[in-house]
């Protein structure tokens, strides 16, 4: 089993806090502003682990798309 080889100090996570940082810097703190940043932590992780990482995937809800 493939386990995720990931630390604090890691150019990832520092890049992550770094795209947060720069957005509070420009008052951006919503959810549309921040999940480019995660999605990209999340690409690296699911690299790691042979995952690919679909973004905002739509998902049904009865009769409607969401």
């Amino acid at each position: 089993m493939k386990s995720l080889n990931l630390k604090p100090n890691h150019k990832p996570i520092k890049d992550y806090y770094e795209a947060l940082n720069d957005l509070k810097n420009r008052s951006f703190s919503h959810e549309g502003a921040v999940s480019p940043a995660f999605a990209s932590l999340l690409r690296h992780c699911g690299a790691q682990l042979g995952q690919t990482i679909a973004e905002k995937f739509p998902f049904k809800y009865g009769d409607h798309n969401g």
